[in-house]
Parts: C-alpha cells; structure tokens; sequence
C-alpha cells in the first residue's frame, strides 16, 4: 500500500494502473484495500493531491 500511496502522488497513473502495479488485478478491491488501509477513500486522497 505504500508503494501504491507513493504512485497516487506522482499523479501520473490512474487508479486502475497503480492496482495492476502493485499486484492488483481489481481495482475496486485495490480501492476497497486502499481505503481500509489509510481509512480514506481514494478519491479524497486524489483530491488531496491535485
């Protein structure tokens, strides 16, 4: 998850591709890991970041 945090900062990759990145063939899981994880959706934290 802290790679994929790392990728969603660059602002180069959509969600989609930073799943497939770090192993994750679902986004929708990766997302629902993701939020579980830092316990923040992952369109707060793409907010966040622009």
């Amino acid at each position: 998850m802290k790679r994929a945090m790392e990728l969603l900062q660059e602002g180069i990759y959509n969600v989609s591709e930073i799943a497939y990145k770090v192993g994750m063939n679902d986004p929708l899981y990766f997302s629902k890991c993701f939020k579980s994880h830092f316990g923040a959706p992952l369109r707060l934290i793409c907010i966040k970041n622009k």
